[in-house]
């Protein structure tokens, strides 16, 4: 093969996967991918929470591997943990899975942070956008603003079609 072809070929490769909304290899669910599943670099108003993002994104590794009972263990504030035991814990997170499949791709730098106030504690909601084999979830990790190495909630929330 002549080099400028092989040269072709390669530059053909990249621009494809440039023009990939999710990047190379992500594996996406079926419809249109949301607007807000884009990566961007923090801000610097938003360096003070790259702790939740971190965590959020070791959370969402360790559930795509199905590894729940290590996401309680190494994750879950000992607070929830009083309140819900392991096997309480994954139950709806196995019926998310049952509903939408497991986790197929997330960007580790798509991120939404707001604050706020829960149950009298001051608190970061932590959002991403999750595809899973049959449809998009925003996952919301919520964590006692300045302890972000475990999260005191979880929630989730099947996005439709257009849905910002």
């Amino acid at each position: 093969m002549h080099a400028p072809l092989r040269l072709l070929r390669a530059a053909t490769a990249l621009l494809l996967c440039a023009a990939l909304p999710a990047g190379c290899g992500d594996s996406l669910p079926p419809g249109p991918v949301p607007s807000g599943y884009v990566e961007s670099p923090l801000r610097p108003e938003a360096q003070a929470f790259a702790p939740a993002l971190q965590t959020s994104n070791a959370v969402l590794e360790l559930l795509q591997k199905g590894e729940t009972a290590a996401v309680y263990q190494r994750y879950v504030d000992p607070r929830l943990q009083q309140k819900a035991s392991a096997e309480q814990f994954a139950k709806p997170l196995q019926a998310t899975f049952a509903q939408l499949g497991p986790i197929a791709a997330f960007k580790p730098l798509q991120w939404g942070f707001t604050q706020g106030e829960s149950e009298g504690m001051r608190v970061l909601y932590c959002t991403k956008i999750v595809a899973h084999e049959r449809g998009w979830i925003t996952w919301q990790f919520t964590f006692e603003e300045g302890k972000y190495e475990r999260f005191t909630g979880i929630a989730v929330q099947e996005r439709k079609p257009g849905q910002r």
